[in-house]
């Protein structure tokens, strides 16, 4: 009778995504073309996935089934322009005159600036230049649970446990405003932030658009670091009696 008997399964996936920017490459007379739009970049989607197992029997009444796996979930977006992506320069806001955007890999690209209306009853974009984020999350997970089966006369017990280890590291720019700097115009009578407007007047126009063109002050101007990435680990571990 064999008494071991073992098993072992290795699985991969890639997963890409490619969004167009509002502007090709070329489209700029001065060479510095434009990273745009709220989605434009490259996502990706990868995971990776081991197990093994061992089904020991130490005699026809007593069998243990022993695993461990381990699997790992990336998933993360890349605008234009964070770190050369699409071919757009990680220095075109330093190139186009803001020398204190573009300080290291996690702030390349361009900086975020929306031109928002109403239009329709709800808020939108008019005009939008940048993304203000790369987020990357790579979560793993391990696993190692045991399983002994007894048979005695007419019962059949069964206990074991299963011990496993959480990871998850997460990078997301666009919190705390951006690791860019995030620039919303709008107008006192429509756009989210029209809050920030004190009526039309001498820097207000009533639209989002004039109040950019004229060179009126942004109705909001945040930066931040969201820092990170951050690293988080939990241990669980359960226990089980069956008859």
């Amino acid at each position: 009778m064999t008494k071991n008997t073992l098993f072992g399964r290795y699985s991969k996936s890639n997963t890409a995504r490619s969004r167009d920017n509002f502007f090709p490459l070329g489209s700029s007379p001065t060479g510095n073309d434009l990273p745009a739009g709220p989605s434009a970049g490259d996502e990706f989607g990868n995971s990776k996935g081991f197990t093994m197992g061992d089904t020991h029997i130490f005699s026809p009444t007593v069998i243990n089934d022993a695993r461990f796996g381990v699997t790992r979930v990336q998933i993360g977006i890349f605008n234009t322009g964070v770190n050369g992506t699409g071919g757009f320069s990680p220095t075109i806001s330093a190139n186009l005159g803001a020398p204190n955007i573009n300080l290291g890999p996690n702030s390349s690209g361009i900086v975020l600036v929306g031109i928002v209306d109403e239009l329709t009853g709800t808020d939108r974009a008019t005009e939008f230049t940048g993304m203000a984020v790369h987020s990357i999350s790579c979560r793993t997970t391990s696993t190692l649970p045991d399983a002994v089966t007894v048979v005695r006369g007419n019962h059949t017990y069964k206990f074991g446990g299963d011990f496993r280890v959480r990871q998850n590291s997460n990078y997301d720019g666009g919190r705390n405003n951006g690791t860019k700097g995030n620039y919303q115009y709008g107008t006192t009578d429509s756009g989210f932030v029209s809050g920030n407007y004190n009526g039309i007047g001498p820097n207000d126009t009533g639209s989002s658009l004039a109040n950019f063109l004229l060179g009126y002050q942004p109705g909001f101007v945040g930066r931040g670091d969201p820092g990170g990435p951050y690293f988080q680990s939990s241990r669980e571990i359960a226990f089980f009696v069956q008859d």
